[in-house]
């Protein structure tokens, strides 16, 4: 007898990977923001405001690495219900999580460093490639952008965990 198929998932809407993403920024982007406006306005070194960019760029490279290497998820995908996995849809592993996150990290570093060199000059390579991988996503049926098609991963729903609630009663006679 012929097993039966796996049915693919439909693809995640994209706009839960965006609200994933961004609520996943947001804690970084409280720290950076105020600190690069001070750095702009010459109220503190520019080298400060530099630093802490790229120190944050670093941590939420670790944050990514570290939540979808465990079980393909971020708190920014956990809320969404959503979660990164291998294109079978089988788990991540490191390998494919680093083939994530490294695109994603050394625009990020590119873009600071480029910013930082020429400054007012509007966008430049890795905000033009940053874009292309937000337009991949848009543009593919299976929404994957092109972080997911370097690593081979996408995204998909995450299956809802429903925990039983079991009565521990101490009985003391």
């Amino acid at each position: 007898m012929e097993k039966p198929m796996p049915v693919d998932p439909m693809p995640v809407d994209l706009t839960k990977r965006w609200v994933a993403r961004f609520l996943d920024s947001l804690p970084f982007a409280l720290v950076v923001a105020p600190i690069c406006l001070l750095a702009q306005a010459k109220m503190i070194p520019m080298g400060v405001g530099i630093a802490v960019s790229v120190v944050m760029e670093l941590a939420m490279f670790v944050y990514y690495v570290y939540m979808q290497n465990r079980d393909g998820q971020t708190l920014g995908k956990k809320h969404q219900k959503i979660k990164v996995c291998k294109l079978d849809g089988s788990p991540v592993r490191l390998q494919e999580v680093l083939s994530r996150e490294i695109p994603i990290l050394a625009l990020a570093l590119y873009s600071i460093i480029a910013h930082t060199l020429t400054p007012g000059r509007g966008y430049n390579v890795a905000d033009v490639l940053m874009g292309v991988d937000m337009l991949c996503a848009a543009v593919r049926s299976d929404n994957r952008a092109l972080h997911d098609l370097i690593a081979g991963t996408k995204v998909v729903a995450a299956p809802e965990v429903v925990l039983e609630k079991t009565n521990t009663v101490a009985e003391s006679r």
